[in-house]
C-alpha cells in the first residue's frame, strides 16, 4: 500500500513540475541552479517550485529505499 501511495505522490509532483517548467520555459534542473544562485528573486512561485522539487526527490528516495527492501 505504501508503495502505491509513494508512486501516486511521485506522479502528482511530476505533473506539478511539468506545469512549472512549461509556464517558466525552463527545466527544473535549470530552475534549481538559478534559484540556488539567487538569480530569480523572492517570488512565491519560485519557493513553491523548490518545495515541489524537493518533495519529488524525497519521495523518489523513499520509493527506491522501499523497493530495495522488498527484494
Amino acid at each position: 500500500m505504501e508503495h502505491k501511495s509513494l508512486e501516486f505522490a511521485l506522479r502528482q509532483y511530476q505533473k506539478r513540475l511539468t506545469t512549472f517548467e512549461r509556464n517558466h520555459q525552463m527545466t527544473s534542473e535549470q530552475f534549481a541552479a538559478r534559484f540556488n544562485e539567487g538569480n530569480l528573486g523572492d517570488d512565491a512561485d519560485w519557493f513553491e517550485w523548490e518545495f515541489v522539487l524537493d518533495a519529488l526527490r524525497e519521495t523518489a528516495t523513499q520509493l527506491n529505499l522501499l523497493e530495495s527492501v522488498r527484494v
